[in-house]
């Protein structure tokens, strides 16, 4: 149960800081000045984020870096990336 709610916290947590995020890049005419950076350092093995890839271009393009980090080497083949680990 416990491990249930860490899940949907850390993934309200992540959806609510590309959220507002986003909204600060829209409300600064598309891109946000200084630059953000998001730091997903194992948070994407608590909570999948399967759009992860799309949100890096997406939100880089608004100036704001989504940099994701995991202590398995082979997380990124499980979870969706393309490429795999490299």
């Amino acid at each position: 149960m416990a491990a249930t709610t860490y899940r949907v916290l850390v993934a309200a947590l992540v959806d609510r800081v590309f959220e507002v995020a986003g909204l600060a890049a829209t409300a600064r005419g598309g891109r946000v000045d200084p630059p953000i950076t998001v730091m997903l350092d194992e948070a994407a093995n608590v909570c999948r984020i399967d759009a992860l890839l799309d949100l890096y271009s997406f939100f880089g393009s608004q100036g704001i870096s989504v940099n994701f980090g995991s202590g398995h080497p082979d997380y990124s083949v499980h979870r969706g990336d393309r490429g795999g680990p490299g």
